[in-house]
C-alpha cells in the first residue's frame, strides 16, 4: 500500500482507495476479519499517517451487502446471510444493520476522510433465500433501495443522502425502474 501511495504522487494523485471484504480488523466482530489477515486500527492509523505526508486522502471502501462470501462463511454470521453461507447480507435480518453500522462506525474512527465508499454491488443471491417474499411482493429495487437507505440514512449528516441518491440511486433506477427516487 504504501508503494502504491508513492507512485500516486508521483503523478499527483490525492485519492487512494483501498477495499475490504474481510481486510480489515474489527475489535468488536474478530471473525469478520480474523487477526493476522487484516489490517489493525494500528496499521490503519501508521497508514494514514504516511498518505498524509504524500497528502494523500484514504478513502475506505468496505462492502456492505454482496461481496461478504468471506464473513458470512462462519456459522456466527450464517443468520445474516440471504442462503446459508452465502455472501450476500439478507435485509431486515436482526443484526444485519447492527454489523454494517459497526463496521463503518469503526472505519469512521479510523479514517478521516470526508468520504467512505459502502460497497453495495453484486447482490446476485437476493431474492433467492430469507428475502424472496419481500422481494417478490416489493421487487428487486425496491428492496435494495429500502436495505440501502435504511443503512445511509441512519448515518445522516455522515453521509450525504444526495450523493448516495446520485452515486446508487441511478444505476439502480436502470436496472429496477421500480426503484423509488429520492
Amino acid at each position: 500500500m504504501k508503494h502504491q501511495m508513492r507512485v500516486f504522487a508521483s503523478f499527483k494523485i490525492n485519492i487512494y482507495s483501498p477495499y475490504f471484504e474481510h481486510t480489515l480488523f474489527y475489535p468488536t466482530q474478530p471473525m469478520a476479519a480474523p487477526p493476522g489477515s487484516a489490517l489493525t486500527p494500528a496499521d490503519v492509523e501508521e497508514l494514514v499517517r504516511y498518505a498524509g505526508q504524500y497528502h494523500i486522502t484514504i478513502v475506505p471502501e468496505q462492502e456492505a451487502f454482496g461481496h461478504l462470501h468471506q464473513v458470512l462463511k462462519y456459522d456466527l454470521y450464517q443468520d445474516l446471510a440471504e442462503t446459508p453461507h452465502g455472501q450476500v447480507l439478507a435485509p431486515g435480518q436482526p443484526g444485519t444493520l447492527p454489523l454494517i453500522k459497526d463496521w463503518f462506525r469503526q472505519i469512521a474512527q479510523e479514517f478521516p476522510s470526508p468520504f467512505i465508499h459502502i460497497g453495495a454491488d453484486e447482490t446476485f443471491d437476493l431474492g433467492v433465500g430469507r428475502t424472496r417474499t419481500q422481494v417478490q411482493a416489493k421487487g428487486m429495487g425496491r428492496s435494495t433501495w429500502i436495505f440501502s437507505s435504511r443503512f445511509t440514512m441512519s448515518w445522516r449528516p455522515c453521509i450525504a443522502a444526495c450523493c448516495f441518491g446520485e452515486i446508487l440511486a441511478g444505476p439502480i433506477r436502470r436496472l429496477w425502474p421500480d426503484c423509488p427516487r429520492i
